[in-house]
């Protein structure tokens, strides 16, 4: 029964490494479809479950397209090109100081936008009081500011060969 199923996958589950969520589902997606050729249908006999999907997928209907689910926030951009969101600050590019742009909170990351255009993406910060930095957000603060490549925390993930300027 489903119950046994879900059980049996999840002991399986406890003897394996998963960094990502994505590994997981992918893991899991696998194993629920090599549990479902060996488990016999419980209303069709002779046939694993698979084969009943297989027999009845052509009168399904095509799965809708998939739900964008975030949350949404109206932020305003601070003097320092960052936005707060979820207790964590963000880059956005530097034109952008003062206004307001929409933030979009998906599970594993933040994509902000203004002007109905996607201007920052960032992997999604899971710890209180962390900042997100992208170094392409603050490089027009270059030109005025030279100094701050060497010393600005931004610049600290910079690819090497620019480090060296």
């Amino acid at each position: 029964n489903v119950q046994d199923s879900r059980r049996r996958i999840w002991l399986d589950a406890q003897n394996c490494m998963f960094h990502t969520f994505e590994e997981l589902n992918v893991w899991l997606g696998q194993r629920c479809r090599t549990l479902w050729a060996e488990l016999v249908h419980p209303q069709y006999n002779g046939l694993t479950v698979a084969e009943v999907l297989e027999l009845e997928q052509a009168e399904m209907m095509p799965m809708p397209t998939a739900f964008d689910g975030y949350v949404e926030r109206t932020v305003r951009v601070s003097s320092t090109c960052l936005i707060s969101v979820a207790r964590n600050r963000y880059s956005v590019p530097c034109e952008r100081v003062g206004q307001w742009v929409s933030s979009r909170l998906y599970p594993s990351r933040i994509v902000v936008i203004a002007d109905e255009a996607v201007i920052a993406s960032h992997e999604r910060l899971f710890d209180r009081d962390q900042v997100g930095f992208d170094w392409q957000h603050y490089i027009p603060l270059i030109e005025r500011k030279p100094g701050a490549l060497r010393n600005g925390a931004p610049f600290a993930d910079l690819p090497k060969p620019l480090q060296l300027l």
